[in-house]
């Protein structure tokens, strides 16, 4: 019976993937000028960590450059060798706004790492600095306003 329903699953649904193989991820670098995206190993330990959504640092042409997860679990092109993330900075936007993003960006013939870098998480919680008060002329503090 359950060999039935694996065969059901594999047939209808794909292969079943192999938890032994690595996860990879698919990353939109924040680069000026550069809506491509490319495929990165997850290194062992992080897989709990990185989401769709995730900020992290990964190597592009010989720098390491900020970027968002935007897709995981991807099938990686054949025969092409992927590097690992180099860090993972934190959460970044949540999955839907993710798609948003990319949706907005089609829409309005923009770069999704514009509309990504306007919707994350550390946006709305980063504080502003309270007004310093300044000197006037007689060498007196007032506030601002």
């Amino acid at each position: 019976m359950i060999r039935a329903q694996n065969e059901w699953v594999c047939a209808n649904l794909g292969a079943m993937p192999d938890p032994d193989a690595p996860l990879v991820v698919r990353v939109l670098p924040e680069v000026a000028g550069l809506t491509k995206t490319f495929d990165y190993l997850v290194p062992s330990g992080w897989e709990a960590e990185v989401a769709v959504g995730t900020e992290v640092r990964v190597a592009l042409h010989g720098r390491r450059v900020g970027g968002w997860v935007v897709a995981r679990g991807v099938e990686p092109p054949p025969g092409v060798r992927l590097q690992p993330l180099a860090k993972v900075r934190g959460h970044g936007p949540a999955p839907e706004l993710v798609e948003l993003a990319t949706w907005a960006a089609r829409r309005w013939a923009g770069r999704p790492a514009q509309f990504l870098r306007r919707v994350g998480p550390h946006r709305s919680s980063r504080r502003r600095a309270a007004p310093r008060a300044t000197r006037s002329r007689g060498g007196r503090a007032r506030s601002p306003g």
